[in-house]
């Protein structure tokens, strides 16, 4: 399960945002550190999260490649039961992680299944969501463009452009 390949090694070091598309083929549970125990249900479950520290992308998807030993964030825990299945990422020095989770939460069949999950440092209900069926790049892409443009035309912030990539663990 969940092996490093040569991509994986070979993606970029900048900053950025990703998700984890995580296949899941059975039910069970599994203990997520203190925040108690997850539910799982077949599917496939997606997890937001963002690389800002050393090594950037290249080195958080690597970690997240790996089952982990001593389990640090909630999704090492899930990564032991689920296979990773793609990585979707843009680099970008700006923050998108809420932006994305915002639009996953608003895909049609999205549902949480732990509430606080990758997200106890921040206000989102959660950055983990199960689905029945795999989604495809391109509808998530266009989800978080849209999410993202329409939160940029309520803000002062800086805008750039940015793109999702795909990445094949």
């Amino acid at each position: 399960m969940g092996r490093p390949n040569d991509k994986t090694l070979m993606m970029t070091t900048e900053p950025g945002t990703y998700a984890l598309v995580l296949a899941c083929q059975r039910n069970g549970s599994v203990r997520i550190g203190r925040r108690g125990t997850l539910k799982l249900q077949p599917g496939v479950y997606l997890y937001v999260g963002s690389a800002f520290g050393p090594g950037g992308l290249s080195a958080r998807i690597k970690h997240h490649s790996q089952i982990a030993t001593r389990p640090h964030w909630h999704i090492d825990y899930l990564r032991a039961v689920c296979d990773l299945a793609e990585v979707w990422f843009t680099t970008s020095a700006a923050r998108h992680e809420h932006a994305w989770a915002k639009a996953v939460a608003q895909m049609e069949g999205a549902t949480i299944p732990m509430a606080g999950f990758g997200s106890s440092d921040c206000a989102c209900e959660s950055h983990l969501y199960r689905f029945g069926a795999k989604q495809s790049v391109r509808a998530f892409g266009q989800r978080v463009k849209t999410t993202v443009s329409m939160m940029r035309a309520t803000s002062a912030g800086p805008t750039s452009e940015w793109m999702v990539g795909s990445h094949i663990a």
